[in-house]
């Protein structure tokens, strides 16, 4: 199970606003936060902006992905690939010179994936089911 501390954004204060409502893993928030009535209750119980709590139960998503790291996940997220199914659709070079442009001007992560390794994340995501209603 990975911790919700391992989401970009969710500091310590955050973290202990999530806790304080029961979610711990990333798997905890996605399955609480999976449609809208869930994360406005997240957001409500934990004090919390509903657009917060949307940010990262998309980071939750990305994260089902094996050996995605959350700083990956943060960079997938924002170059609009911010969901399981939104990333599956991708086509990897295009996907990948954005990850390399985004990274390049915001200096997200240290490890941009390379080609391969993104028709690897796009080839994992195609195999995951939906998980967030809108």
């Amino acid at each position: 199970m990975v911790s919700i501390k391992s989401i970009e954004g969710i500091g310590p204060a955050y973290q202990e606003k999530l806790l304080s409502i029961g979610i711990r893993t990333t798997d905890q928030l996605l399955e609480a936060g999976a449609t809208s009535t869930g994360r406005m209750r997240i957001a409500d119980e934990a004090h919390l902006s509903e657009t917060q709590v949307k940010e990262w139960v998309h980071r939750a998503d990305l994260l089902r992905i094996h050996g995605i790291s959350h700083e990956v996940a943060d960079l997938l997220a924002r170059v609009g690939a911010c969901t399981v199914p939104k990333l599956a659709y991708r086509q990897a070079v295009s996907l990948h010179d954005d990850l390399v442009s985004y990274n390049a001007a915001h200096h997200v992560t240290k490890h941009v994936p390379t080609v391969g390794e993104v028709e690897a994340i796009l080839k994992a995501a195609k195999r995951l089911p939906k998980m967030i209603h809108h």
